[in-house]
């Protein structure tokens, strides 16, 4: 089988459909027409390519930006939270001597 392919391959090189006939170049190559299809198309790609690395780049800084937010958000909250409970524990040490004061003198 693979030696079928190879000499199917060898022969279909020299094979020609119309022996003595060559195509005029004028008729057969893209010409300037499409040398200019070409040209927009790469100025295309180059144009998406460039706006898709400014979206991504845009993207990288707003997720950035907003772990950021989020850090610092927590971050206040644990310090509000830990002031809120250090203010907890220390208004009822505070209340606490005034509460026996008080029942210290009710029991006389």
């Amino acid at each position: 089988m693979l030696n079928e392919m190879l000499l199917f391959a060898a022969t279909a090189s020299e094979w020609d459909p119309e022996p003595g006939f060559t195509p005029d170049p004028n008729t057969v190559t893209p010409g300037v027409i499409g040398f200019a299809v070409m040209a927009l198309i790469a100025a295309a790609v180059f144009v998406l390519g460039w706006d898709l690395n400014r979206r991504v780049r845009r993207l990288q800084f707003r997720e950035e930006a907003q772990e950021k937010i989020a850090a610092e958000v927590a971050a206040m909250e644990a310090e509000q939270s830990g002031a809120a409970e250090s203010g907890a524990t220390a208004e009822p040490a505070a209340d606490q001597p005034a509460a026996d004061h008080g029942a210290s003198e009710h029991d006389k």
